[in-house]
């Protein structure tokens, strides 16, 4: 009986882990589309006062 309960705790902690995991993985995923964007939003300002100081 204890072996069982022993053998579902561990089974739930090993989800925990796996979605902790995909977690960690997303936000990973999310900072590296917040860089790419921050990047982009960057060479668009860049963009846009060099056609204001050429105007």
């Amino acid at each position: 009986e204890v072996d069982s309960v022993k053998d579902e705790v561990d089974s739930v902690k090993d989800k925990v882990d796996s979605v902790k995991d995909k977690v960690d993985s997303f936000k990973d995923k999310v900072d590296s589309v917040t860089d790419d964007l921050q990047k982009m939003t960057a060479r668009l300002d860049a963009l846009e006062s060099k056609n204001k100081s050429s105007a």
